[in-house]
């Protein structure tokens, strides 16, 4: 991502990203607002996910690797600072498919950060014109 360039598919992301929101009322700079957050929510929750499956596959490739990051854990749950994450590893595992849980956590969060942008920036329906 860090080497990125302004080339012909970047310039197609963001007259894509632009033509979503053409139906809306919105200035100019609140376009360019909600495109560079939710351009910054994908990138980030994929930086986490292939952090994340990189750990899980690292985790069984080396069956050490995870041995040691567990008592590293332990001790530091250990020093009781940490009670709600101590809870939290002590809970059932609610996860049963970790790449399927990556992707709900995906979905939610950005059907949660579109709520938000409609709700703040007042896109939709009968919404009244942005400030």
């Amino acid at each position: 991502l860090g080497q990125a360039q302004f080339g012909p598919n970047a310039i197609r992301h963001y007259e894509q990203s632009l033509a979503a929101l053409a139906p809306t009322d919105l200035d100019w700079p609140a376009k360019t607002a909600v495109t560079a957050i939710v351009d910054d929510y994908v990138a980030g929750a994929a930086i986490h996910a292939v952090e994340t499956v990189d750990r899980m596959r690292a985790g069984t490739e080396d069956p050490k690797l995870a041995e040691d990051a567990r008592a590293h854990g332990d001790a530091l749950f250990a020093t009781g600072e940490f009670p709600q994450l101590q809870a939290l590893a002590a809970a059932p595992p609610a996860i049963t498919d970790p790449r399927a849980a990556l992707d709900r956590q995906f979905a939610d969060g950005l059907e949660a950060l579109l709520d938000g942008l409609e709700a703040r920036f007042r896109i939709g329906p009968g919404a009244p014109p942005s400030p």
